[in-house]
């Protein structure tokens, strides 16, 4: 598919004069720098917006992108993206004219060596991947990966993060506001096991098989096990306080379901999830809210 971006190539023309203002080798430059809310992108950023660029941190964590932004100042904004789909991409660039007039300089700093790891992990644990094989696999030069990491356990960092970030980009949900009514809202409002969780949840397992995959594999080089324990902490200890359970049962409590409901996501998964989300929603919900009848 291709995005017919005519409209905006013409504003940008219209007004190429009309820059904003600054001092520096960059001053009056628009710049987007994607993948720019940490790491190597955000340090891009930062040069360039010391030389006096207008900077975009596009980067699919639109909290960390914004505070990112706020940081560096007035001439630095935010814009969520999702690289890998052109719509996102192309409404980037929109937001981007529109906003100051043109488009000068864009880094596509976000995803650089992603598609090595993915390839790597398929087939070994990632203590004995090299930075070599991950390069062969990506298609670039050892000069790049240095360029944008120091080791590859700054590779592994963001891969972890782009793998969260991906997946919560399937949520419009204001996570904020989840998080803010723990402790005010009706008991029913915490129940995840809904549709409105478990359709974005599905569609992002279905959307990124591979990912998906890759992440469970290597599941403990990910630091996933970190992940879960913040999640635990901010999230479902709340939440089975609420429901009165008891503070030792709960580790246990929540094993039980999200095994279970990991269960099935990986019997569907093994079919290439062709079952209908519908379908498997409805056997998750069936299976841990207990709609059973056993008298058939």
């Amino acid at each position: 598919m291709s995005v017919d971006m005519t409209k905006w190539q013409e504003i940008a023309k219209e007004k190429v004069h009309c820059r904003p203002a600054g001092t520096g080798r960059l001053a009056g430059k628009v710049t987007i720098v994607t993948g720019a809310a940490q790491g190597f992108g955000k340090g891009i950023a930062e040069e360039l917006y010391n030389e006096g660029a207008t900077i975009i941190i596009a980067d699919m964590n639109q909290a960390l992108a914004e505070q990112v932004a706020a940081e560096m100042g007035e001439r630095a904004c935010a814009i969520p993206v999702n690289v890998s789909n052109e719509e996102s991409v192309a409404d980037l660039v929109a937001k981007t004219v529109e906003k100051f007039g043109g488009l000068d300089i864009m880094v596509a700093n976000a995803g650089v060596v992603r598609s090595g790891p993915l390839a790597g992990f398929e087939k070994k644990d990632f203590e004995y991947i090299t930075v070599k094989e991950l390069c062969d696999t990506a298609g670039v030069n050892r000069s790049t990966f240095y360029l944008h990491y120091e080791n590859t356990s700054d590779l592994l960092k963001e891969t972890t993060r782009y793998i969260i970030d991906k997946h919560l980009a399937y949520y419009e949900i204001d996570q904020k506001r989840i998080s803010l009514q723990f402790e005010t809202c009706k008991r029913e409002k915490l129940l995840f096991i809904t549709d409105e969780y478990l359709e974005p949840y599905l569609t992002f397992i279905k959307d990124n098989q591979r990912l998906f995959k890759v992440s469970i594999k290597q599941f403990n080089s990910f630091n996933m096990n970190e992940v879960y324990g913040r999640m635990f902490e901010h999230i479902f200890n709340p939440i089975l306080e609420r429901f009165h359970v008891p503070e030792k049962e709960r580790a246990y409590v929540m094993k039980f379901y999200l095994t279970g409901v990991f269960a099935i996501v990986m019997e569907w998964l093994d079919k290439s999830c062709s079952e209908d989300l519908k379908t498997v929603i409805k056997i998750i919900i069936n299976c841990v809210m207990g709609e059973r009848n056993v008298n058939g």
